[in-house]
């Protein structure tokens, strides 16, 4: 395990944190909205989101204080509604939709709004270590067939991929070199080895960090 000073946080909040850090991926645009944000100025919350996200089809996803955490992750708990109008009669339906799906809410829990990805030709998640054993080995679950984002996250039956550390070389597909590439970079940005990293690439082969979480 390598020492690490990146302060993991909530799904947004790692995002963010990530943003400007990482040159081979790329993140989405998103925006955040915390419980009491929700409850105190729900109007203003709705304009700002329309605002920013004008004729975008968004996936409206969950960011509880109580997931990623070191000591659980809660992967799937929680509701996540894709191919939402950034109207505000979708926003407020699914926005209340995901904040009810918390167990107990809290003011600082926040649903996070971003755009859809499109042209998806491949998406999954990525181990940096094998769960099971801790070996040494990148282990990619994914799914190039559907066109989705959540198949893998889903329980969905996927394709595997195992890559022992430092062997990366030896891919022949240009994606996955690609997809290892950004996995390493992560990883030192993060100072850290042991990575749950939801993933997808488009046709134009551009590799879209969705998720990162500790293991």
């Amino acid at each position: 395990m390598l020492e690490h000073a990146f302060k993991f946080t909530s799904k947004a909040g790692t995002l963010e944190s990530l943003r400007g850090m990482l040159h081979i991926s790329k993140l989405c645009e998103q925006r955040t909205v915390t419980w009491q944000q929700w409850s105190a100025e729900k109007s203003n919350v709705l304009k700002g989101i329309i605002s920013q996200f004008k004729n975008e089809i968004l996936i409206i996803r969950s960011s509880a204080s109580t997931e990623d955490t070191w000591g659980s992750s809660m992967a799937g708990a929680h509701l996540s509604i894709p191919g939402v109008n950034a109207t505000h009669e979708e926003l407020i339906t699914t926005i209340g939709d995901v904040f009810g799906s918390y167990t107990e809410l809290t003011e600082i829990d926040e649903v996070l709004i971003q755009p859809m990805v499109t042209n998806v030709a491949i998406s999954g998640v990525a181990l940096t270590r094998d769960l099971d054993t801790g070996s040494p080995y990148y282990v990619i679950n994914y799914d190039d067939l559907s066109g989705r984002t959540d198949t893998v996250t889903g329980g969905h039956e996927s394709k595997t991929v195992m890559v022992r550390r430092g062997a990366d070389t030896q891919l022949r597909s240009k994606r996955m070199s690609k997809l290892l590439e950004c996995l390493i970079e992560i990883e030192s940005a993060t100072s850290y080895n042991e990575l749950d990293i939801e993933f997808c690439i488009n046709d134009a082969d551009e590799v879209f960090i969705l998720q990162v979480r500790p293991l």
